[in-house]
């Protein structure tokens, strides 16, 4: 209690010392001869004193502007905007902020030659914390989407189908700020045209609530907000295309979008059978993977999860996005989207997807295990697996404005899926030329999941400036159930002996969450404010596993099998209580807050033996954030933040895990939650004059108690604490906490346009350091895996007929594990492509796309120095140029292979999947545009 008070202490104290004065300008730019607001006016506000102090800004899509944290004295302001004459104001800030209403610009009575225009173009521009890119300058082929406009910009960077800003993934697209599909990145990126872009926005979003208070909570997304033209703010676009192939490959779709002023519909349609998404899938059951097999065959960590109190389904549910899957995929896919503005006060955003698809997967994998007593000890697998997976997923965000000083925002989110599947496994143990097992199973699973989440926030505003008042109230409901098949023959070389598994499994999970979050507001003096809130929650982690052996007499499982069955309920509450300060003094914002967390966690297990335990915990949690504008085009950004994180249902469950029955694992109801410490520095620089842009980033996880794997490897048939026997070779891995992990990513890109090759160059930089600690037999391994890469990408910026991305990256990776130095490794890794369209003869297109795949030192057999080479030639159809015939060969080489690497702190694992290999299409496609005033 003596902490809390003296930190408590210190946040107060700390608004005595503000001192210091800065004031904003705002306004809106319309055209004077018809009052049409006009978005991408460049600001630009000189200090008269010291000509060198400026500062940037541009009017947004509704033409407003606002210029921040500025200091007394006299400026001149300067409003651009191509094809008006600039309108230069002098004004002075002495106490108050400036307001200056509307600022209307006169049209040029002749335009400029385009090369003046085109100077005139500011192509990426810092506005605080967003990075804002002019589209215009960016020129891409006539088809092209907002994902190979995005590849263009510097910082932008595409890495296993999905587009990084800033060295992160973006989890979130808006258009014109509203949300497009929910949070799935890919509907929007793939099916937007570039053509209709106006400006890409960059930013760290925050949470609604965090947004409304001002205090950043942490949980912010990387986003992109993308702001089309105005022309296209009124009209119907879009496009469809069918194709069909050698060996019966096929595939269809379209997107038709219809806008008309604040009413956006869209509609998305695909088919095909060559492994294309334009979206991403939610795998809430956890039963598909990125290499299109089934999860949990070989054993390991069991599935975790995250803070039960939270309102997520064990953490982003980005994370349970998957993408394009390898293996052989055949898709079906609908969706629909629709924004609205009702009168003033109400804001609607929906939409519904549905996906089908059918994945055939084969995967080799070979692991090499550190134990020091079974030195050279490898297992190989083969596993070939069918599967078919549904979603339906359903978004809704509506926020209404009661009045001036009251407004609620709800955002209901409902997902459905269900998956059947089955596999045939071929796993083997060796130690140097020993067999010491194999295991030959048949799997069968039926998974149906339930996903409910909502949201409820209420926003009032007093008369009193910077006074607000907020309850966020939140739910989730999680169900899942699965029954699945086991029939598995095992052979123990060094017992002689063997066993069959012919068993049902059937498991039921559900999840509750409730929190609701108080949250108030309090200025202190013009530059400082102070948040107190109020977090209580209760949430419900229910696991029912019965597994039953099959009785031959009489034809049926109904053989309870208690090793294998489990029922356990898990209660989680938790307060907490905080209070915090921001303070803005110039150019710097500072934010401290600090939470006194008291949770409880009770696990009561039923089966296969009564248990109650109950465990207490008090976590002071200390959270803090230092802003610095050092220009208007750079700014520095330093965020800390704790949290804990307890275990999951899964994760407290002691049962066996046997649907790979040479790889086991079991739950740990003895676990105490994890303590994370997460650092993160963010600095961007953006230069107008010469289009450049510079973002580095450092960031750093540290966690205490962390839930790692303690594997035991039997060298000989060995009986564990649990009573289960292990044979030769076979492992069981159970969960325990153990200090000492953390990890470390370093970050850099630059960005800048080359002029004599009328080129954009985009180069990044980085360095990974993560330190993973385990028990072997008894024997702590700390694993240490560093990885330093290095990128670069050069695309064009000529025209809408010739347009080209060359691009390569090297990594470097290590594993250092210190119970068995000798099987230390390293690999490099080298990614090169290079594309190319060309529209020559004014009605014809070639496109080509070459990509070269390097790995050196893998264990794996496969090809690890390949090429992927896909070539098409077209012809433009019609009056207007936009239809095309396309024919197209898919891995021309026939050489297209997928391989990959991980590190844990028990082994290291090296895959090869079965991939989509040579085939021909001939395509039709379409695009259409009507627009209207």
């Amino acid at each position: 209690m003596k902490k809390i008070i003296t930190i408590y202490t210190c946040i107060i104290f700390s608004v005595l010392i503000v001192k210091g004065q800065n004031y904003d300008v705002t306004g809106s730019i319309a055209d004077s001869s018809d009052l049409e607001l006009l978005s991408g006016a460049t600001i630009t506000l000189t200090q008269k004193e010291n000509p060198t102090i400026k500062y940037f800004s541009t009017s947004n899509n509704n033409g407003t502007f606002k210029i921040e944290a500025i200091e007394k004295g006299s400026y001149n302001l300067i409003i651009s905007y191509i094809g008006y004459q600039a309108k230069e104001i002098n004004i002075s800030i002495l106490k108050d902020d400036i307001n200056l209403k509307e600022v209307f610009l006169a049209p040029k009575a002749s335009l400029l030659p385009e090369i003046q225009v085109a100077g005139e173009t500011i192509a990426v521009l810092q506005k605080g914390d967003t990075t804002q890119y002019n589209a215009n300058s960016y020129k891409t082929k006539p088809d092209a989407t907002a994902e190979e406009l995005l590849e263009k910009m510097p910082g932008m960077f595409k890495k296993d189908g999905k587009i990084q800003a800033q060295g992160e993934d973006v989890k979130k697209v808006l258009v014109d700020g509203q949300p497009f599909f929910g949070d799935d990145p890919n509907s929007a990126l793939k099916n937007i045209p570039s053509e209709i872009i106006e400006k890409i926005e960059v930013f760290d979003q925050e949470s609604e609530q965090s947004k409304f208070t001002g205090f950043d909570d942490g949980n912010t997304m990387k986003t992109i907000n993308i702001i089309t033209k105005k022309e296209f703010k009124n009209g119907t676009f879009g496009n469809g295309y069918l194709g069909y192939g050698y060996d019966n490959k096929y595939s269809a779709g379209g997107a038709v979008n219809r806008f008309n002023n604040d009413q956006r519909i869209t509609i998305l349609a695909q088919s095909n059978n060559i492994n294309q998404q334009n979206f991403s899938t939610e795998d809430l059951a956890g039963v598909v993977s990125s290499s299109g097999n089934s999860k949990g065959r070989r054993g390991g960590r069991p599935n975790g999860g995250g803070r039960p109190g939270s309102v997520s389904t064990g953490g982003d549910i980005n994370d349970f996005l998957i993408g394009e899957q390898d293996g052989l995929t055949s898709t079906n896919a609908f969706g629909i989207n629709y924004s609205d503005k009702f009168g003033e006060k109400t804001n609607l955003t929906a939409s519904y997807f549905f996906n089908n698809s059918k994945n055939e997967s084969e995967i080799i994998l070979r692991q090499q295990f550190f134990s020091s007593n079974n030195n050279g000890q490898e297992y190989y697998e083969a596993e070939n697996s069918d599967s078919e997976n549904i979603n339906h997923r359903m978004n809704l965000k509506l926020e209404y404005n009661i009045n001036d000083n009251n407004s609620i925002l709800i955002t209901p989110k409902l997902t459905l899926q269900s998956n059947n599947g089955s596999s045939n496994l071929l796993g083997e143990t060796t130690l140097i030329d020993s067999i010491l097992n194999n295991t030959i199973s048949n799997f069968k699973s039926n998974v149906n999941a339930f996903y409910f989440s909502n949201s409820i926030l209420w926003r009032h505003k007093f008369d009193k400036r910077g006074r607000t008042f907020s309850i966020d109230l939140s739910q989730y409901i999680k169900n899942n159930y699965a029954e699945s098949y086991l029939d598995a023959r095992n052979s123990y070389y060094s017992s002689l002996e063997f066993d069959t598994i012919n068993q049902n499994a059937n498991l039921e999970q559900y999840e509750q969450s409730y929190s609701v979050n108080f949250a108030y507001t309090e200025p202190i003096g013009r530059n400082a404010s102070l948040l107190i809130s109020y977090n209580p929650l209760y949430s419900t982690n229910n696991s029912d596993k019965k597994t039953y052996d099959y009785d031959f007499v009489q034809n049926d499982y109904n053989i309870i099998d208690t090793a294998l069955s489990n029922i356990t309920e898990s209660y989680y509450t938790a307060h907490k209580i905080g209070a915090g300060v921001r303070i803005r003094k110039g150019k710097s914002m500072f934010m401290v807050n600090a939470f006194y967390e008291l949770a409880n966690l009770n696990t009561n297990q039923i089966l296969p033996e009564n248990s109650d335990i109950t465990k207490k915990y008090g976590n002071i949690l200390p959270m803090a954030m230092w802003r610095y504008r050092i220009s208007q085009s750079k700014n520095i950004r330093i965020f800390y933040r704790s949290n804990t994180l307890a275990p999951s249902v899964i994760q407290l469950q002691e049962v066996v895990d046997n649907s790979n029955p040479v790889q086991l694992s079991i739950g740990n109801s003895n676990l105490d939650q994890e303590y994370h410490h997460n650092l993160f520095i963010k600095y961007s620089a953006t230069n107008s004059s010469k289009n450049s842009m510079f973002f580095a980033m450092l960031s750093g996880s540290f966690k205490n108690s962390y839930i790692a794997n303690n594997t035991t490897i039997a060298y000989n048939q060995t009986i564990t604490p649990e009573g289960i026997v292990l044979e030769s070779g076979t492992q069981l891995t159970r969960l325990q906490n153990l200090d000492g992990y953390y990890s470390i990513r370093a970050f850099a890109t630059y960005g800048k346009p080359i002029s004599k090759i009328k080129s954009n160059l985009n180069l990044n930089i980085l360095a990974n350091f993560s330190q993973i600690p385990g028990i072997i037999n008894d024997g702590l391994n700390i694993v240490n895996t560093p990885t330093f890469g290095l990128g670069a990408v050069l695309s064009s910026n000529i025209s809408e007929k010739i347009d080209f991305t060359f691009g390569s990256t090297s990594s470097i990776n290590y594993t250092f594990n210190s119970l068995n130095t000798v099987q230390n490794s390293k690999y490099f890794n080298q990614t090169t492509n290079a594309k190319l369209y060309y529209n020559f003869f004014n009605n014809f297109t070639f496109r080509t796309e070459i990509v070269h795949q390097y790995y050196n030192e893998l264990t794996s057999n496969a090809n690890t120095n390949y090429f992927l080479w896909n070539i098409s030639i077209g012809s433009k159809l019609f009056k207007n140029k936009r239809g095309e015939l396309l024919l197209t060969i898919y891995d021309i080489l026939n050489q297209n292979t997928s391989i990959n690497r991980i590190s844990t702190e028990t082994y290291i694992q090296d895959s090869e999947s079965m991939v989509l290999n040579r085939y021909v299409m001939l395509t039709f496609r379409y695009r259409f545009i009507k627009v209207w005033i």
